[in-house]
């Protein structure tokens, strides 16, 4: 008897894990590096990029001295596209939650504690060290989300070298919610 129950449990434990493991995997098919975001109602899908200048290319802050390979701006496009029971609703009543998070080094060290960073998504700037690092968008107007990413001129030598040579890393989130 005793053997049963043991067995019992760790069947459930069995099945507890294997439903985990498959949803953290449903999560990773809707997204991919090419910018293409499936997106469906309380779900929340999270992109980690590498800010990437371009071959031979280098983000320098607006308008410093810009030399040969070096860039004011990166700019990224992300295609939307809405999950079945998304699209076969009002549009109108749900809208796209857009969070900025974790802007690191490839090391993980907290880096833009300045403030340096700009991430323009869908027209509105925001800054790490901002207290409401989302944009909301009505759903009906999406399709594409146009992020921009520029950086300010550091003020003190600590703020440049805060940033400077290093590889950055940040992570957007994508949802939609229900107006409510």
């Amino acid at each position: 008897m005793k053997r049963k129950s043991v067995l019992s449990i760790a069947f459930v434990l069995l099945l507890i894990a294997m439903a985990a493991l498959t949803f953290a995997f449903w999560d990773q098919l809707f997204t991919n590096d090419s910018g293409n975001i499936d997106v469906g109602v309380g779900k929340t899908i999270e992109i980690t990029k590498t800010i990437v200048s371009g071959e031979g290319k280098r983000l320098v802050p607006v308008g410093a001295l810009q030399g040969e390979h070096d860039v004011y701006h990166i700019e990224e496009e992300f295609t939307i596209t809405f999950s079945e029971k998304l699209a076969n609703d009002a549009l109108n009543n749900y809208q796209l939650i857009v969070s900025l998070e974790n802007v690191r080094t490839a090391d993980e060290v907290d880096v833009d504690t300045y403030g340096l960073i700009i991430f323009e998504i869908a027209g509105k700037e925001l800054r790490i060290t901002d207290e409401v690092k989302t944009v909301s968008i009505p759903a009906e107007e999406i399709n594409k989300v146009n992020l921009k990413i520029t950086l300010e001129n550091p003020k003190t030598e600590d703020e440049y070298n805060a940033i400077a040579g290093k590889t950055i890393k940040y992570t957007l989130s994508f949802e939609y919610q229900q107006f409510g």
